[in-house]
């Protein structure tokens, strides 16, 4: 048993180095993240998903995968900021594979309402990047849903 907790401490630390030396990777879920902020606040879908196309395909709100779309239509009008702690709880994770690079983000976002307070909430995802034109592009997002985190804790 401490043999297999040793080799997942291990793991999940080769996955942070990879981030660490793969900074193109985790530039472009910045910049994903950030246009995904900015289409909230503007109730931009048309221009997120003209930049993010894929992340369109599939969506399935009650598996968590590629969401953002809808989420970006359900915020609409009720939110005028979002910002995101992308590494809040734990350094992003990157785990290459034939298909392209997975990276996982545990962070917080933080919502400015228009009307109330601010709020926010923990998130953890795993975002698939392929190449594109010279650099990565977000092609699929995966949300752990509330119940897959019980299923998971």
């Amino acid at each position: 048993r401490e043999r297999e907790a040793r080799a997942a401490r291990d793991a999940v630390q080769a996955e942070v180095e990879a981030a660490r030396a793969r900074p193109e990777v985790t530039a472009a879920v910045r910049r994903y993240y950030a246009a995904y902020a900015d289409a909230v606040a503007s109730c931009g879908t048309h221009a997120f998903l003209k930049a993010y196309p894929h992340v369109a395909e599939g969506g399935d709100p009650a598996s968590g995968v590629n969401d953002h779309a809808r989420q970006i239509d359900a915020w609409c009008g009720q939110l005028h900021g979002l910002r995101f702690e992308l590494e809040h709880y734990e350094p992003m994770r990157l785990h290459e594979h034939a298909d392209g690079i997975d990276v996982t983000v545990h962070g917080v976002e933080h919502w400015d309402y228009i009307r109330g307070g601010p709020g926010g909430g923990e998130f953890l995802m795993t975002l698939t990047l392929r190449p594109f034109a010279g650099g990565w592009t977000v092609v699929r997002t995966d949300e752990v849903t509330l119940g897959e985190w019980h299923e998971r804790h």
